[in-house]
């Protein structure tokens, strides 16, 4: 399924499989109980079409659903290239290197995660491991390129969105032109029927070969969308707006979508390490509604740590508490009825966990 991957002509070439040195494909990578099986990215490849669907909402929506019930272990993350915690990268002020790690509390499997991308002139790379929780014995290495984590991402932003949107979707905002952007709207798909969308990038130049790269895709799911520029104004017509950048400034504010907005959703995406950030401050002190995927990260690396301390820190709901609880859900967003929402997520460990185990279902059943 190249097609669905050719934004990217290094992904594309690593899923042709490798000549084999006899044997059987694959024969090599399975040498017994005792080893790992080595799932390389070709052969992940024919799954990620299928993985664009309301099972991996699900997935995601029970990785946020056990989270904040407390069912799960996940370890402080490791990021590596970004300040304060280290030095740059010589990939560029971009690069990153990811590392999460965890579990599901009396599961089978616990899971590692490393994630990279945003060096200058290079794709997304990484992999995730899978390993018992009851011999310890690394089970399944997959070599995703960095894929999973894309679509994981942007299917639980997709699924945080339709908890948080309004009902009446006339027109989408997306800020930033990256892969992200390409998978955000794979995945919008599946929760709205609105096909209108406005896109602000750095610059006209990125912002006309996103709309043409869509234009063009072999894929289906990606023409399906009526794709404009951005122009001054435009985002106060939108009902939901979803943030996608690397940005350590903000790249959407209060002005662009006015003083009066509502009603209106805003899901962050980009602040996943210290010093980020994506929004105005006065869009987070202007929302009637704040949540996040993880109360322990939002203030240390996500979008809302440039809230610091002050009563908007104690008003911040946990996405998984409104899937675990009905009656807070109900007041917080049907009776409430918000003017202004926003959503932060700088991703959970445990997100990998569940896209990493059910990835490894789906290439065993077809060993």
């Amino acid at each position: 399924m190249p097609s669905l991957i050719a934004y990217d002509a290094a992904l594309v070439g690593k899923s042709i499989p490798a000549q084999s040195k006899g044997g059987v494909p694959g024969e090599s990578r399975l040498r017994g109980d005792s080893c790992p099986r080595i799932v390389e990215f070709s052969e992940l490849v024919p799954f990620l079409e299928e993985l664009v669907s309301p099972e991996l909402l699900q997935n995601q929506s029970s990785a946020y659903s056990a989270y904040s019930a407390k069912k799960v272990s996940v370890m402080p993350i490791q990021t590596l290239g970004q300040p304060p915690h280290g030095a740059r990268l010589l990939g560029g002020e971009n690069a990153q290197i990811c590392v999460k790690t965890g579990y599901m509390n009396e599961g089978d499997a616990y899971v590692i995660k490393v994630a990279s991308g945003g060096a200058e002139g290079y794709g997304n790379s990484g992999f995730m491991m899978i390993g018992s929780q009851k011999s310890l014995q690394i089970q399944t290495m997959l070599f995703d390129e960095g894929i999973l984590t894309e679509m994981r991402t942007a299917a639980a932003t997709c699924l945080a969105s339709s908890i948080l949107m309004p009902e009446n979707i006339t027109k989408i905002g997306i800020v930033g032109g990256g892969v992200q952007a390409i998978w955000q709207l794979r995945f919008l798909r599946l929760v709205t029927e609105c096909r209108q969308v406005v896109v602000k990038t750095t610059s006209k130049e990125t912002c006309e070969k996103f709309i043409e790269m869509m234009k063009s895709s072999e894929m289906e799911m990606d023409r399906e969308w009526i794709i404009h520029p951005y122009s001054e104004g435009e985002f106060r017509n939108c009902q939901l707006i979803h943030t996608l950048t690397p940005s350590r400034s903000p790249v959407l504010k209060l002005e662009e979508i006015g003083s009066d907005i509502g009603p209106c959703h805003i899901s962050c995406v980009g602040a996943d390490s210290p010093g980020k950030q994506e929004l105005d401050i006065e869009i987070l002190e202007k929302a009637d509604l704040l949540v996040c995927d993880s109360l322990v990260q939002t203030f240390e690396r996500g979008e809302f740590q440039q809230l610091k301390s002050g009563p908007k820190c104690n008003q911040v709901v946990e996405i998984g508490q409104l899937l675990n609880d009905d009656a807070l859900r109900t007041k917080l967003v049907d009776e409430n009825k918000p003017r202004l929402t926003v959503f932060d997520t700088s991703g959970v460990a445990i997100q990998d966990v569940m896209i990493a185990t059910l990835c490894q279902k789906l290439v065993e059943a077809t060993a």
